[in-house]
């Protein structure tokens, strides 16, 4: 009996189209005097979705839904990201597939330890995935709320130095060169610096490598982009270190304020569709799973592979087979919502 409601229960899963990017579940039917079900999933959202679903397919009573990370002790629930980037992977082992980076400062909800990996859900992306646990420092949900309460900072050089000593000098307990977009949780300031918080230490960063975390003009994009040009293409790649081209985009408009969801379709499915006789600078230009930023005047800048980085390409008088290419492979146009008067 439980081989087959688990059959059924993975039918009903597969209808209901859920996005196993952003949905991570796991299910254990045991079927011994009575049937005993218990659904982990990965959020309380989730939650709410698979107690509807098994709620149709059994019995009452017969089955459980709990969050993945109320099973793990409450100091190991939350983590920042403490490496200047790290590889989100679709398993446990540095020989799987990257799908995602995440960058110094940045939060996961912890889910389950397989190894030296953590299986986290990224907080700002919803993406699911395994994480290196010597990149990341793990705290309570207490301690997380603490730090983000103090002031925030972005990285907004292309890369900055993160020192262990409030010299600037390098040092063994210096963190090294963090990418643009990392943020930065501040605990003080001093003359020439900012001392940078985690869960297990504190930093020293120069004042004038980062800029408080507050939404942008779009017209900071020329600075950023300017930045990011000539970036190395690396497919599941989100820093400055190397990038693809939904990662390129996501990391600009962090630095705005503005989320994004991590992949093209994802990004198409979320935004507000407009057409290109509306299309401003600062709108995304979709094409068949590629995604490029319009900067005016038929450019895109955008993280490619034909040219093997980050550069421009003209989509309105294309000058070579490649540009020809996109301008007739176009998909649509989207524009990312902004704050009033920003």
């Amino acid at each position: 009996m439980g081989e087959r409601l688990r059959d059924t229960i993975m039918r009903r899963i597969k209808e209901s189209d859920w996005d196993l990017r952003t949905n991570r579940y796991k299910l254990e039917i045991f079927d011994r005097s009575e049937l005993r079900i218990i659904a982990k999933v990965d959020s309380s959202d989730f939650s709410e979705r698979m107690g509807a679903l098994l709620v149709d397919v059994c019995e009452e009573g017969c089955f459980e839904v709990v969050d993945m990370s109320d099973l793990l002790p409450v100091d190991y629930r939350y983590a920042m990201v403490v490496a200047p980037v790290t590889d989100v992977r679709s398993e446990s082992k540095w020989r799987s597939e990257r799908v995602h980076q995440l960058v110094f400062g940045e939060w996961v909800k912890v889910l389950e330890f397989d190894n030296a990996y953590a299986l986290v859900k990224d907080m700002k992306t919803g993406y699911v995935g395994h994480v290196a646990c010597n990149n990341l420092d793990f705290c309570s949900a207490e301690e997380r709320e603490s730090i983000r309460s103090m002031p925030k900072f972005f990285v907004g050089e292309r890369f900055a130095y993160l020192s262990g000593l409030d010299t600037g000098f390098q040092g063994e307990k210096d963190l090294g060169w963090l990418p643009l977009g990392s943020q930065l949780f501040i605990s003080r300031e001093s003359e020439q610096g900012l001392y940078v918080v985690t869960p297990g230490r504190e930093y020293w960063i120069r004042k004038h490598d980062c800029f408080v975390a507050d939404e942008r003009p779009v017209t900071e994009l020329d600075d950023w982009v300017d930045k990011y040009l000539r970036v190395p293409y690396l497919w599941g790649g989100c820093s400055a270190f190397g990038t693809d081209c939904s990662g390129f985009v996501l990391r600009l408009f962090d630095m705005l304020g503005s989320s994004l969801p991590r992949d093209t379709d994802q990004q198409i499915a979320a935004l507000k569709e407009i057409t290109e006789a509306e299309l401003e600078r600062g709108d995304l230009v979709f094409f068949p799973g590629h995604v490029g930023l319009y900067m005016g005047k038929g450019y895109i800048v955008h993280a490619n592979v034909s040219i093997g980085g980050v550069s421009f390409s003209q989509i309105r008088d294309p000058r070579d087979s490649y540009e020809h290419y996109l301008k007739t492979n176009i998909t649509g146009f989207r524009r990312v919502k902004r704050q009033a008067g920003k």
